[in-house]
């Protein structure tokens, strides 16, 4: 007689068999969720400056949504190149507003693929526009 003989002849072989196939089914069910948020987690978001003129212009770099942090994008804003008649350093008042949170927090939950930045046209015109892609 083997071992599988004696554990399938064992009273509790009924409970056993009933533990793996819910193991199993728990175990596939946690993969496929951690296989769904890591393609989500991976994403890539991208970000627009959106003047109230209607002028709309998107960042040459997008971020993984895991990445998207309110530091993040603000060192993707300082790297864009500035006017040659503008100071060195840009105005960090657009992400300083309400709706530029709730923007961050749509893209952050997966709500939306785009983080839109709402600034006034002096403020988005301290950046050398031409380094960026116009989309209106």
């Amino acid at each position: 007689m083997s071992i599988f003989d004696t554990l399938s002849s064992a009273p509790f072989s009924a409970f056993a068999n009933i533990a793996t196939i819910l193991s199993l089914l728990v175990s596939s069910i946690i993969w496929l969720w951690l296989k769904y948020r890591s393609r989500v987690d991976n994403q890539q978001i991208n970000i627009h400056l959106k003047a109230d003129s209607g002028e709309e212009y998107n960042l040459f770099a997008r971020i993984r949504r895991k990445n998207l942090t309110r530091s993040e994008v603000q060192g993707l804003l300082g790297v864009i190149p500035m006017r040659e008649d503008n100071r060195s350093r840009y105005d960090p008042s657009p992400i300083a507003k309400a709706d530029f949170f709730r923007s961050l927090e749509k893209a952050q939950s997966g709500k939306s693929n785009t983080l839109t930045i709402n600034c006034t046209s002096e403020e988005l015109n301290q950046f050398d526009l031409s380094k960026l892609q116009k989309i209106k």
